[in-house]
């Protein structure tokens, strides 16, 4: 079963686990502070994807609503990855001799080859008629996961 961990007496989503022992192994908090919620592997993806978030939580039973993720500039989308990689260098300096490490580094080395130019087209005006925006219907999670690489959401980085 995977980890839910929940800021303690709320429905607010501080981290999430794919299990105990990753929990155990790669924590860097005080478990008492926190409420740990179990949840099935399929609601975990589904969060980690970015597919769902928690609408609310009552004790031990959450609440999941779907959601979408879109880049519509790869501007953005490059501004995105970019805080992401800093994000995960900052946990890194601290958790590099972690179990989960080594995918870590193996996630942020894949999202920084990503050219978002090559997945999005945006509005070309220059032409008439104009041409119409294609974004990327996906999060950055998902958009990885399909390429065959292991994503590593950031409320992963325990």
């Amino acid at each position: 079963m995977a980890i839910l961990i929940f800021v303690k007496n709320t429905s607010n989503l501080y981290k999430i686990a794919e299990n105990q022992d990753v929990l155990n192994k790669n924590k860097n908090f005080i478990e008492s502070e926190y409420d740990l919620v179990t949840c099935s592997e399929e609601n975990f993806n589904d969060i980690r994807l970015c597919k769902k978030v928690i609408s609310d939580r009552v004790g031990n039973n959450i609440v999941l609503e779907s959601t979408s993720v879109s880049f519509s500039s790869y501007r953005i989308m490059k501004e995105f990855i970019n805080n992401v990689v800093s994000q995960l260098d900052n946990h890194l300096n601290n958790n590099s001799n972690k179990p989960m490490a080594g995918a870590i580094i193996t996630y942020k080395n894949y999202i920084q080859t990503i050219d978002p130019s090559t997945l999005i087209t945006e509005v070309d005006m220059s032409v008439e008629p104009h041409v119409p925006a294609i974004p990327l219907n996906s999060s950055l999670e998902e958009y990885v996961e399909n390429q065959g690489v292991k994503a590593i959401n950031l409320l992963q980085l325990l």
